[in-house]
């Protein structure tokens, strides 16, 4: 039977679900059970609708949860009958689309399943699969996304361990051992695994890449027992009923795309609407966004902050939208002037999710039924633990801070990873109490819920004064004609970094850097926190979920003040910033090979010594 659903109007119902242990609460161990489960109780009720173009008339292809399952088995079987075990990975490269659900779900079921961004370079790719093990890559090949099957092809070459290629949308070509991914399914059975794989909660299930803007990223391991359990805590938290209809818009290899809006709804019997493989990147999906709603009438519907505000900017023409439950959102900060747009025109608030790949998505939510305060991202969920603790003199943690003091923002509990595959990044993570370390700051409020202010390492360093970049943005963001506001540091040889901040307009509005800057100064109480410069950007640099992606801001900050610097003695030509695993960042100034190197260099590190971003100098020689 698929699991119940409780609505929860606030902590007391968190509270009196936890009167039961969680390990009585569901027998289930891995998530393929809970697939079973909502396979035996819906068989023919519609669990994905997809719709392949964006078009208003979009010829929908829709999956049972029974037809579902069915792939599920067959995808697990095909990766068994290709060598993989419990300990194989599967490496999947895919945009949003069922297939990409019937293999993951099935490298679960099989072994594990590693959900890559297919945007990476070849190299970033290959490095994530040989830390993973990949043994079997499916990839999205047809020709409706240019590049993909070339690239799957270099990674290929520099994953040794890979014995397959599964396409999707290309054909076999079994003398390289590539396979067309349907039609390897169809060859096996849907009703069994052949591998009679029995499963424990421990048992290690995905590899989610995270981070990456210091070095390589990291593979963050999530088990049977986070899934499941996060499987039925987001659906007490949103409402998953069997009649929801949630739209999934993100990609399925971030956690919040695979899990929020994908495992819960389907394993609680209810149906996602995956609007084209691109999600709102697509632009005739976001164009007929409203018309989608009228059509297939989802309850839930959101995205990331950013697909939230470009929604926003497609007002509704009269279409019925009378289906819509709840709006949801997060990954990051959703701007307060977007909330409240969702709240007046619709008078829907807009729930909010906290959460991040280690802690299987969930930290903190709005639970769908119960009051909503602007800015505030909810209530812990049931079995969670959530601690906001102040930093002693030493850096480290010290005693809990009291209601609507800010900390650093901490989590316990069964939907926290394990660890990396890298172990040597666990101590970093982990308190010595246990505690995941979210790397955020924030505070509970007198109810105990919670408000995140900025990053313990998104903090801006001034002459030692720590400021939170979140302090600048809400207010620039107050401004009338601001879109979306990034704060970040500019290298400074007195102040270690001073403020600045990048901002992008509203369509039809205009504003200049300096006006913004002045509207900041008369909202800013912290002098210190005044942004020195405002740059006035199209659009905002952002991952392929849509985050802000602010590494790409601050390597702006960083070239123009080495490049100013550097502009007297003719050696600011050429400044890259990019990662570096042992300094994090570091800026590279390439220069022709000249007789007076060590002078120049000599000259680059009296100039550039103040500054605390590391530097090298490589020498070209022309060809």
């Amino acid at each position: 039977m698929v699991f119940s659903v409780t609505p929860i109007g606030g902590m007391k119902d968190i509270e009196a679900l936890e009167k039961v242990p969680w390990e009585d609460v569901l027998s289930a161990q891995s998530t393929y059970e809970l697939f079973r489960d909502a396979a035996s109780q819906f068989p023919d009720k519609t669990a994905i609708t997809f719709l392949p173009t964006g078009e208003d008339k979009d010829e929908a292809v829709r999956i049972s949860h029974r037809q579902l399952f069915a792939r599920i088995t067959q995808a697990a079987n095909a990766f068994h009958a290709l060598g993989v075990g419990p300990g194989d990975a599967v490496g999947i490269l895919m945009p949003g689309m069922p297939q990409t659900h019937f293999a993951l779900w099935g490298a679960q079921t099989a072994g594990i399943a590693c959900p890559i961004n297919f945007l990476l370079s070849p190299e970033q790719i290959a490095e994530l699969m040989n830390a993973a093990g990949v043994k079997v890559a499916v990839v999205f090949g047809s020709p409706a996304m240019p590049g993909m099957l070339d690239k799957a092809l270099a990674v290929r070459e520099l994953v040794p361990d890979m014995k397959a290629l599964l396409l999707v949308g290309a054909k076999s070509d079994p003398s390289r051992n590539i396979w067309n991914f349907d039609e390897k399914l169809d060859e096996q059975p849907g009703d069994a695994l052949t591998s009679k794989r029995t499963f424990s909660r421990r048992d290690v299930c995905t590899y989610f890449h995270t981070g990456g803007t210091t070095g390589s990223p990291k593979l963050a391991r999530l088990t049977q027992g986070n899934m499941v359990y996060a499987a039925w805590a987001i659906a007490q938290m949103y409402g998953y009923t069997p009649d929801a209809i949630g739209v999934n818009p993100l990609p399925l290899f971030h956690v919040a795309g695979s899990v929020i809006l994908g495992l819960s709804p389907l394993c609680s019997g209810a149906q996602i609407i995956i609007p084209t493989a691109g999600g709102f990147r697509n632009p005739k999906a976001l164009a007929n966004h409203w018309k989608m709603v009228a059509r297939y009438r989802p309850t839930h519907v959101g995205g990331v902050p950013a697909n939230m505000v470009a929604i926003s900017g497609v007002p509704p023409q009269g279409e019925d939208l009378s289906s819509i439950r709840a709006f949801y959102t997060g990954g990051a900060a959703l701007p307060v002037q977007t909330e409240r747009y969702y709240r007046e025109t619709f008078g829907i608030p807009v729930y909010k999710m906290y959460g991040m790949t280690e802690t299987t998505a969930l930290g903190a939510m709005n639970p769908v039924g119960a009051p909503v305060k602007l800015g505030c991202l909810g209530m812990r969920p049931p079995y969670e633990e959530l601690a906001v603790r102040h930093f002693n003199a030493d850096g480290s943690l010290g005693a809990r801070c009291a209601a609507n003091e800010t900390g650093a923002v901490l989590l316990r509990g069964p939907g926290i990873f394990p660890g990396y595959t890298d172990s040597s990044k666990d101590a970093e993570a982990f308190s010595d109490d246990g505690w995941f370390k979210t790397g955020d700051m924030g505070y509970l409020d007198d109810d105990g819920e919670l408000y995140v202010t900025g990053r313990t390492k998104d903090m801006i360093n001034r002459s030692g004064n720590s400021i939170d970049s979140g302090i600048i943005e809400e207010a620039i963001e107050r401004h009338p004609a601001v879109q979306q506001c990034a704060a970040v540091g500019r290298p400074d040889t007195y102040a270690g970094e001073l403020p600045v901040a990048y901002v992008t307009l509203k369509p039809g509005h205009q504003a200049d850097g300096s006006e913004i800057q002045a509207f900041a100064a008369a909202h800013i109480a912290d002098p210190p926190a005044i942004p020195k410069e405002v740059f006035v950007i199209e659009s905002m640099p952002a991952t392929v979920i849509g985050k802000i992606f602010k590494p790409e801001l601050r390597a702006d900050q960083i070239k123009r003040v080495f490049r100013e610097a550097l502009a007297d003695i003719g050696a600011a030509t050429d400044i890259q910033v990019m990662p570096d695993k042992k300094h994090g960042t570091l800026a590279v100034i390439s220069l022709p090979d000249s007789d007076e190197r060590d002078k120049i260099a000599a000259d680059i590190q009296r100039i550039l010594g103040g500054y605390t971003v590391p530097y090298e100098i490589r020498w070209t020689r022309a060809e």
